[in-house]
């Protein structure tokens, strides 16, 4: 008996092995249905994607009568403009200077003058021409081609100064902004 099930078991190796034969790939078949959707992820950290430029591409001349003009940031209100950085610059058409995008904030064309900009709330941005000196600006005209105003949003606002920093003494002022010795 017990010789007849080893024979019986070598038959069925025998035969499983026969009957497991590779053929050719068939043909792909048919798309099935679109499953449901899945549940919403968690949401991503904040990021600072939403930057807004303003472009003006009107020529202006600011000059000893006008030094100074304004460009009217369409949309912006007042809580996005005291919760992100506005920032300036301008192209100039001059034979020196024709080529180089300026800060609004700082030295123009080879030195000769200074700009400063600043944010009339709630959205009107300024370009001031002025002298080295700070003193209302005396130079020759300067003609401008172009310019393009920045709106960075802060992902997140943290109030840094409890104290006027003037007033602080030298460890409160580290401890202030986290200045480590």
């Amino acid at each position: 008996m017990k010789s007849m099930i080893k024979i019986l078991c070598v038959f069925a190796v025998i035969f499983a092995i026969a009957c497991t034969k590779e053929g050719a790939t068939g043909p792909q078949g048919p798309q099935g249905p679109t499953g449901p959707a899945g549940p919403a992820g968690p949401q991503g950290v904040p990021g600072n994607a939403n930057v807004k430029m303003y472009k003006f591409e009107t020529d202006f001349t600011l000059s000893t009568s006008t030094s100074s003009k304004s460009f009217a940031l369409t949309g912006l209100t007042t809580t996005d403009a005291n919760s992100s950085l506005i920032v300036g610059f301008y192209l100039l058409s001059d034979a020196l200077c024709d080529n180089f995008w300026y800060n609004m904030e700082g030295l123009g064309c080879a030195g000769s003058y200074q700009s400063r900009s600043y944010l009339a709330l709630p959205s009107s941005f300024y370009i001031q021409l002025r002298d080295i000196d700070g003193t209302s600006y005396s130079g020759s005209d300067r003609h401008f081609t172009s310019a393009k105003i920045f709106v960075i949003p802060a992902s997140t606002v943290i109030n840094g100064r409890t104290k006027d920093p003037r007033t602080m003494s030298y460890e409160e002022f580290c401890h202030a902004y986290n200045i480590k010795e």
